[in-house]
This record gives C-alpha cells, structure tokens and sequence, in this order.
C-alpha cells in the first residue's frame, strides 16, 4: 500500500509520468498526434486568443509580445491571460471557473492565469470558456482585486545569502508583518506557490511591495513556503545582526 501510495503522490519519478509521456510519444509519431497539434496551434490557440480578448477587461499575452522581447518564443499549448482590468483577481476567477463550471486552470496568481491546451480539447470547449468568463464579469463583483498588489519588482540586495545563513540565531529575531520592517534584512527566504518561486531571499531587504504583496497572500489559497506559513511574522536581522555583518 505504501508503495502504491508514493507511486501516485510523486512526480519525481513517476511511472504514471513516465508512461503518460511515452503514450503521448507515440500518439505523436504513430497516430494522429501531428494532425491534432496542427489543429491545436493553427486553429485552437488563434481562436481562444481572440475570443479571450473580446472579453472586456480580460487581455492575453499573445505573439506581440515578442517583438518586445525577441529571444523568447510562445509555447502556442498555453495561454496566459491578465483579469486586471476585470476588477476581480484571477485567482477568484479561476475558482468560478471550477466551482461553477468545472473549468480547471492550469495555474494562476494575483493578476494572471494560464490556460492549457491539450489534444482533447475542442472548439465546443473553447466556447464554453468565452461563456463562462463573460459571465463571471458580467456578474456581481463581490471580490474586487487591490490594485495596489502587484509581484515585488524592486529587489533590494544588501548581504550575500550564505552569511546569513551561516549566522546563529542570537543575530535574528521574529516580527510582525508590517510596515515596520521595511528596509528590515529578510532571514529567510519566503516562497509562494503560485507563483513557486521565491519572492524575497536571505540578506534582501523588505520593501513596501514585499510588505502589501504578503499581506494580501496571508487570506489567499497559496502556499506559503516560510517559517511561519501564516505569514503573520518574517524572521529578520537584529540590530546586532546587521552591524555584526557590516564589519564582517
């Protein structure tokens, strides 16, 4: 039974992974696998671009953003569409989109949401999901989203992370979560799941967007990669931290 049970809950490795890919090669090479992604990327992706960007508020990042960006290349099986403009966040939309709608979306966060296309999905599909979301905006907004909250941009390195890792615990101390500690020296690196990567690392300092961005995640369904996971508190530097790492 354990056995069985890691089998199903890990993905690193997977023999259900594994196998999935290697139907999926074959269905590629020996079934009608190139036809269905012609038609996924020729027909499907140009489709639900365009229908998402006839909603109003809701806009995608499409092939123009390459001419901005010429070293990136679209993968033409997901689409990534910002709620902005909608009033409501994207997280909230997605889960309409599940609760009302059996719509899953592959991964969202505060402002954005990706879409994946796979060989099964059809037009009929595509148009169920215009549906839904002119509906979902169209609808009473209960939730709108602080526009104010964006991803911290401004990244503020003081300290390299190993010093700070290496120091004892006498040169840190816990605080709440306000903005008080601003400019304070992060401890910890903190992650959220989505976006799943780190949004502050050891030896960066807290800034005003790092301050509202984790307070607007403490009621949001993410998780919270930190030593504390509500978020409630961040481990920081003392005083005594910061000067004992100056004149390191």
């Amino acid at each position: 039974m354990y056995r069985i049970h890691h089998e199903i809950t890990t993905t690193s490795p997977s023999s259900f992974l594994i196998g999935s890919i290697d139907l999926a090669r074959k269905y590629l090479t020996l079934g009608d696998g190139k036809d269905r992604l012609d038609y996924m990327v020729r027909e499907l992706y140009p489709s639900l671009i365009n229908m998402l960007n006839n909603i109003k508020g809701i806009r995608t990042i499409d092939d123009s953003y390459l001419t901005e960006h010429p070293s990136l290349s679209m993968d033409l099986t997901k689409v990534v569409f910002n709620t902005r403009d909608t009033g409501l966040s994207a997280e909230h939309i997605s889960k309409r989109l599940l609760d009302d709608y059996n719509i899953s979306v592959e991964k969202k966060e505060d402002n954005c949401a990706i879409l994946l296309l796979t060989f099964d999905t059809t037009h009929f599909e595509v148009h169920q999901l215009r549906k839904a979301l002119q509906e979902i905006t169209k609808g009473k907004r209960t939730t709108r989203h602080d526009h104010h909250v964006c991803f911290p941009r401004q990244v503020k390195k003081v300290f390299p992370p190993y010093i700070v890792e290496q120091m004892k615990d006498e040169y840190k101390e816990t605080l709440l979560l306000n903005n008080s500690v601003v400019d304070r020296i992060s401890a910890e690196d903190i992650t959220l799941y989505p976006p799943g990567i780190p949004i502050i690392y050891k030896g960066e300092a807290f800034t005003r967007e790092h301050i509202n961005y984790f307070l607007a995640a403490q009621s949001r369904s993410v998780t919270k990669v930190a030593k504390d996971k509500s978020l409630r508190t961040v481990y920081v530097l003392n005083n005594k931290g910061e000067s004992y790492v100056k004149n390191e």
